[in-house]
């Protein structure tokens, strides 16, 4: 495939998500609560990264899409219902996470080519790497005030 033919199909590509996307954003915005706004922003940059590191189809960036954003709804709701709770909530928190990624992999598994789950599994793998780095250098070992100096 030449440069220009694969210019040309990413930006299609892209173009279908953005209408996509601008189409499911406008459906009832004030029935929504102020958390909606916030997942719809993190679910767009996610299936925005997957879209152009996976090459998702149209047809995949919109069943993805389905899926990243019923999955930040849930995070979300996990993640406040944890901060109400306090240190009780912090414990439970993690594996329901954890359960969570685990179903939402397992959606994906059904929606991606073989090729493109693994280079996602490789991506979440980099990102936890990346997220277990930086608790490393934050934890105040080596007495940088938590910045890994």
């Amino acid at each position: 495939m030449t440069c220009k033919k694969l210019i040309r199909n990413n930006l299609v590509r892209l173009c279908t998500y953005l209408i996509v996307l601008s189409m499911s954003s406008c459906s009832s915005p004030g029935l929504r609560g102020k958390g909606h706004a916030q997942a719809v922003k993190s679910s767009e940059r996610i299936i925005a990264k997957m879209t152009l590191q996976l090459n998702l189809t149209a047809e995949q960036q919109f069943r993805v899409s389905s899926v990243i954003e019923d999955y930040t709804q849930e995070r979300d709701k996990f993640i406040e219902t944890a901060k109400r709770q306090g240190r009780a909530g912090k414990h439970s928190l993690k594996e329901k996470l954890k359960k969570l990624d685990e179903r939402k992999t397992a959606q994906l598994a059904s929606i991606l080519s073989y090729d493109q789950l693994q280079k996602y599994i490789a991506m979440q793998e980099l990102k936890s790497s990346k997220m277990s780095n930086r608790k490393s250098r934050g934890s105040g070992k080596g007495g940088g005030k938590g910045r890994g100096i």
